[in-house]
Order: C-alpha cells, then sequence, then structure tokens
C-alpha cells in the first residue's frame, strides 16, 4: 500500500502541526543535534518537526522536536516497512505422502 500524501490538513494535522514547526524552527540555533542521526543542524538545510513517538505508534499528539527532513522521513519508511504484513515463501511446498499419509516438505526439480 503506498503512503498517504496530502498536505498537514488533510491528513488530519491542520493548523496546530503547522504552528508548531514554525516555533521549532524559531526556537532552532545552528548546530543542535538531529535527535534521529546526532548530526549537526543548520537553517539553511531541509528541517522538519518530527514525533518523538511515531504517528504509527499512536505518538500524534505527543512531544515533537526538529531532524533533518531525510532523518525523518527514512525512519517513517523503515517503520512502515516493519509494520506491514510478512508473507514467508518457500523454496517448495509441503505434500502429503500417498501411501502413509505423512507429509514432507517437496523443494521442487533441481532444487
Amino acid at each position: 500500500m503506498a503512503r498517504y500524501r496530502g498536505t498537514t490538513a488533510q491528513r488530519g494535522l491542520g493548523a496546530p502541526h503547522v504552528a508548531d514547526g514554525k516555533r521549532l524552527k524559531a526556537v532552532h540555533r545552528d548546530g543542535d543535534l538531529c535527535w534521529r542521526c546526532g548530526k549537526p543542524m543548520f537553517k539553511w538545510q531541509a528541517l522538519e518537526r518530527d514525533h518523538v513517538i511515531d504517528r504509527a505508534l499512536g505518538g500524534a499528539d505527543g512531544p515533537a522536536v526538529l531532524a533533518h527532513m531525510a532523518c525523518n522521513r527514512a525512519a517513517g519508511a523503515r517503520l512502515g516497512n516493519q509494520l506491514q504484513p510478512r508473507v514467508i515463501m518457500a523454496a517448495g511446498h509441503d505434500v502429503i505422502c500417498g501411501t502413509c499419509g505423512k507429509p514432507y516438505h517437496y523443494a521442487g526439480p533441481g532444487l
């Protein structure tokens, strides 16, 4: 499933989210460390408001800090991938023996 893209208002964040982002950028000092990667942040870099507790884990109204845009988005993508259900693919499949009725794993020809 693709990530829902839209404005902050379309994603249910709205004016308070934007205002808090502006507040965080106003009090930011060059050289403050990104809480995701630990490297310094500067005003000329792309910075975003980042939730300390990820929104996917219920932290929509929790505390927020500034982070590099790349760090914030990579963390969101990583978490999104971890929360996706996984299908375990096997090399072959289980077969029921016609003679004894017991299951065994058939890897297929050449495997």
